[in-house]
C-alpha cells in the first residue's frame, strides 16, 4: 500500500514530466531576451533611416540613454558608416544594488559596413560587445557599454562609433579622428598633410592609393586604443602607432587605420610624431597592414620611407643596432618575425637592423629598385626572387653586404 501510494503521489506530482508547469524565471528570461533584440532591432532601423529622434528613443528615455544614443548617432554619422548589425547573445551579469534596478550586463553581437575603403561593401567581423542595459518591464533601454570589460568588449575590435565621442577633421584623403580627446594637441592635420606629401615623394600613385585613404586616430587612452585595435593593452606598452583594420580581421578588404598609443606618442617631440605617422601611413596606404609578409620587409621599409628626408641622424636612427655590433658583431641573420614581437626589450635594434637594409639598398640601387623589391614581396614573391629581380643579388650576397655594411657603419 504505501508503494501505490507513492506511486500515486509521483503520478500527480507536479513535479513529474506530465503536465509540468513552465519555469517562472525561464518564462521572464525568455519575456526580457525578446524585449532586448526589440529594442536592438530598432535601434537597427533608426540608423538605416537615418532617424536621430527614432534612434535616440529606440535607446530609452533616461538621461543615460540619451546621452549614449546621441553620441553613438553623431559617431556613425561622423563614420558615414552604412548599416549596422546587432545581434543579442545572452545575458552575462544582474546588478542588485540599491536604486538600480532591473539593470543588468549583456554581450552584443556587433557588426557594421564601413562604407570606406577598398571595398566599399564590406562588412566586418563580429565583435562582442558587453552592454549595460535596464529592463523596465515594457521594454529594455540602454545605459552604456558595459564596466566589466576593458573599453566594453570582451572580443574583437571595438567598433570606432562605439568607442567614445569622436572629433574629426581632414579630408577623403588624410582623416584624423579623436575618441574622447582634443587633436590639436598633436597637430594631426599638419602630420598627415606632410605624410602625404612624403610618401607621394616616393611611391608611384598606384601603390600608395591601395586602400583608398589614410584614418589616423587618437584616442584618449591607451585602453580605448587596444580595444579599436582588438588587442590587449600590454602588447601597446611600447609603441606610439600601430596599423590594422576596423575589425581586426587581416582580411585585405577590410578598411585600414592608424591608431596612436597617447601614452606613447603624445609626449613625443615634433619629429618623432612625425616619424611615426609617415611609418604608419606606408602600412595603411600600400595595404599591408592586411598583408602576410616577412615583418623586416614591412617595417624595414616603412622606416626607410619616414627617415629619408634625414629628419633623424643615422646615428640616432641606428643607434642600438650599431651598438650592438660593436659589441658582438655583426648579425648572423636578418630579424626573424619573433623578433618584432612588441614585448621584446631589444624591439628598437630589430627595427634598426630591418631599417638598415633598406638604407643599404637605396644607396647602392636606388629607390625605384627599393620600391620595385617592396612592391613584389608586398604582391605575394618570395624574398629570394625579389632581391635577384629587383638587384640581381641572390639572397647569400645580399645578406653578406648587409653585413658588412653594418660593421663599416659601427666602425
Amino acid at each position: 500500500m504505501m508503494i501505490v501510494t507513492v506511486l500515486v503521489v509521483l503520478r500527480d506530482s507536479p513535479s513529474t514530466s506530465e503536465g509540468l508547469p513552465a519555469d517562472p524565471s525561464a518564462a521572464r528570461t525568455t519575456e526580457r531576451s525578446e524585449r532586448v533584440r526589440l529594442t536592438l532591432a530598432a535601434l537597427e532601423d533608426a540608423w538605416d533611416t537615418r532617424n536621430r529622434v527614432a534612434f535616440l528613443t529606440a535607446a530609452g528615455p533616461s538621461p543615460q540613454s540619451q546621452a549614449w544614443a546621441g553620441q553613438t548617432y553623431d559617431a556613425l554619422a561622423t563614420l558615414d558608416a552604412d548599416e549596422i548589425g546587432l545581434r543579442y547573445v545572452g545575458e552575462l551579469s544582474t546588478r542588485t544594488q540599491a536604486g538600480r534596478p532591473g539593470e543588468f550586463s549583456a554581450e552584443v553581437a556587433v557588426t557594421w559596413h564601413p562604407g570606406i575603403g577598398p571595398d566599399p561593401g564590406y562588412r566586418t567581423s563580429s565583435a562582442r560587445v558587453r552592454m549595460r542595459l535596464g529592463d523596465r518591464g515594457d521594454g529594455v533601454v540602454v545605459l552604456g557599454l558595459g564596466p566589466d570589460a576593458p573599453a566594453g568588449r570582451s572580443s574583437g575590435a571595438l567598433p570606432l562609433w562605439l568607442a567614445g565621442d569622436l572629433v574629426e577633421y581632414g579630408t577623403p584623403q588624410a582623416r584624423c579622428m579623436g575618441i574622447d580627446t582634443d587633436l590639436r594637441k598633436v597637430a594631426c592635420r599638419r602630420l598627415t598633410r606632410v605624410a602625404l606629401q612624403e610618401l607621394a615623394a616616393v611611391l608611384p600613385a598606384d601603390l600608395r592609393t591601395r586602400t583608398g585613404g589614410l584614418l589616423i586616430v587618437l584616442p584618449a587612452t591607451v585602453d580605448q586604443a587596444a580595444a579599436v585595435l582588438g588587442r590587449s593593452p600590454l602588447a601597446l606598452t611600447r609603441i606610439a602607432g600601430v596599423a590594422g583594420t576596423v575589425d581586426a580581421s587581416g582580411v585585405p578588404g577590410a578598411p585600414q587605420l592608424v591608431v596612436l598609443n597617447p601614452e606613447r606618442f603624445v609626449p613625443l617631440g615634433r619629429d618623432d610624431r612625425q616619424f611615426v605617422v609617415i611609418h604608419e601611413a606606408v602600412h595603411v596606404l600600400t595595404g599591408a597592414a592586411a598583408v602576410v609578409m616577412p615583418v623586416w620587409v614591412r617595417e624595414g621599409f616603412a622606416d626607410w620611407v619616414a627617415l629619408r628626408t634625414g629628419r633623424i641622424p643615422l646615428a640616432q636612427a641606428a643607434e642600438q643596432a650599431l651598438d650592438a655590433v660593436r659589441r658582438v658583431g655583426p648579425p648572423r641573420s636578418l630579424p626573424r618575425d619573433a623578433a618584432f614581437d612588441s614585448a621584446r626589450l631589444r624591439l628598437a635594434k630589430s627595427y634598426q637592423q630591418a631599417w638598415l637594409v633598406f638604407w643599404m639598398l637605396g644607396e647602392r640601387y636606388g629607390t625605384d629598385a627599393v620600391v620595385s623589391f617592396y612592391t613584389a614581396v608586398l604582391d605575394g614573391a618570395r624574398v629570394g626572387p625579389a632581391l635577384e629581380d629587383a638587384f640581381g643579388l641572390t639572397r647569400a650576397d645580399f645578406s653578406a653586404a648587409w653585413r658588412t655594411r653594418l660593421e663599416v657603419l659601427a666602425g
